[in-house]
């Protein structure tokens, strides 16, 4: 069956040196990170300790941590932290500890001003431990869409099969608990610059899974040439922001 490749999604599948190259890149050349952690400023008060679920290779650490008295960091992806661990090294961190660990184990029976993750799905099915860790406030990233574009139920990443609660979801979670919460739907770019086109058509063996002539079929579909000459995937990320009282106030 002939593939629809205007409607195929790129997944991550597990963190390598290429793609967090790759991420890296695009989060510099947009500046998703530095203008996502612009909303997320909004609910944080000075002085605030934060504990991040699933920071991956570090990218809204790095931008966020200057914020906050101490930032904790935890991923139990050896490559992304040993990714993250690099960039620690060459940058002279913040106040950033690094944990390769599973989030849960490390976040039982500590207390921090604030909890975050982005797009993980830890929210819903783990909220107790959350919420008694979470002194001030829980943020959370997610996704606006409902279903995942594989249609397999909701809200299933293609990586490591995670549960991802959408938007949506979230509000309706914590209406049900009477808690206070500020939700905010988000468009960010967060495209893909390349080097070249070779470069371009290995980002889309590994996200996309394509080989042959579907890849250079992709490429003239969805591939575009900036005005700096930079050969560039565009894509906006669709997701909201949930800041949640954890405090009672």
């Amino acid at each position: 069956m002939k593939k629809n490749l205007s409607e195929i999604k790129g997944f991550l599948h597990s963190w390598t040196r290429q793609s967090a190259e790759w991420y890296d890149r695009a989060s510099k050349y947009t500046g998703y990170h530095d203008r996502l952690v612009s909303y997320i400023l909004k609910y944080i008060e000075p002085g605030y300790s934060c504990f991040e679920i699933a920071c991956g290779t570090g990218n809204m650490a790095l931008a966020l941590a200057p914020h906050m008295s101490k930032y904790t960091a935890v991923d139990s992806d050896s490559a992304a932290c040993g990714f993250f661990r690099e960039k620690l090294a060459e940058k002279g961190s913040p106040d950033i500890s690094l944990a390769c660990s599973d989030w849960k184990a490390a976040l039982e029976g500590g207390h921090y001003d604030l909890v975050i993750t982005s797009f993980f799905g830890a929210e819903i099915d783990d909220w107790d431990l959350i919420e008694q860790a979470a002194d001030h406030r829980f943020i959370a990233i997610v996704p606006r869409r409902k279903k995942n574009d594989r249609g397999a139920g909701d809200g299933i990443s293609g990586r490591h099969g995670e549960r991802l609660e959408s938007y949506d979801q979230m509000k309706v979670f914590f209406d049900a608990r009477g808690l206070k919460y500020d939700a905010e739907p988000l468009d960010i770019e967060f495209g893909q610059p390349f080097e070249s086109m070779d470069e371009a058509r290995e980002y889309v063996r590994y996200y996309y899974s394509l080989e042959g002539e579907d890849i250079e079929s992709f490429l003239r579909l969805k591939l575009v040439r900036k005005q700096d000459g930079t050969l560039y995937f565009p894509k906006v990320k669709k997701a909201g922001i949930i800041a949640v009282r954890t405090d009672g106030k």
